[in-house]
């Protein structure tokens, strides 16, 4: 997926949405980081937990880390946190194992 960086250990991820800035975000001049904390079962689907970040910008992060979808090997429930940079034109996220 496009504008989406994966850390070491965190599997592929096959589909899903790629970040954008929001529209309301981007008339407005709204930037900002969101941190989305998520678990991705063994079909490899997304369970959203805790989202901190500018309330403008939690929706948009929020439904891009629930579109997710990763390719899985194991069966063991898999913990990660994705940081979601939404600048002026253009987002960006970071997945990595949550600590």
């Amino acid at each position: 997926v496009r504008d989406v960086s994966l850390a070491v250990g965190v599997p592929d991820l096959t589909g899903g949405r790629r970040p954008v800035v929001p529209p309301v975000a981007r008339m407005t001049g709204a930037t900002g980081t969101v941190v989305v904390e998520f678990s991705v079962a063994t079909s490899g689907a997304t369970h959203l937990g805790r989202v901190d970040g500018p309330e403008l910008l939690r929706e948009a992060a929020q439904q891009m880390v629930a579109s997710w979808v990763f390719r899985r090997t194991s069966t063991e429930r898999l913990f990660l946190t994705a940081r979601v940079e939404f600048g002026q034109n253009e987002a960006r996220a970071t997945v990595s194992p949550a600590q």
